[in-house]
């Protein structure tokens, strides 16, 4: 089994996080750095950690609390 590691921006700045196509970009870029080991069936792949980190101003900016 392949267990890749993925992060956003926040963890690590990447060029392909800036290029215009992003996220959609993304696809092929996975592809390239480790899609073909399953594509090509050398090992099953599961994504280990992938995300950012929790930004708790961000995902509460439209709540209020009392």
């Amino acid at each position: 089994m392949y267990s890749p590691h993925t992060y956003g921006p926040s963890v690590y700045d990447q060029p392909q996080f800036s290029e215009r196509g992003f996220p959609r970009n993304l696809g092929a870029i996975w592809d390239r750095q480790w899609g073909l080991v399953a594509k090509e069936g050398l090992a099953p792949v599961v994504v280990g950690e992938w995300g950012g980190r929790f930004h708790m101003e961000v995902l509460c900016l439209p709540c209020t609390f009392p």
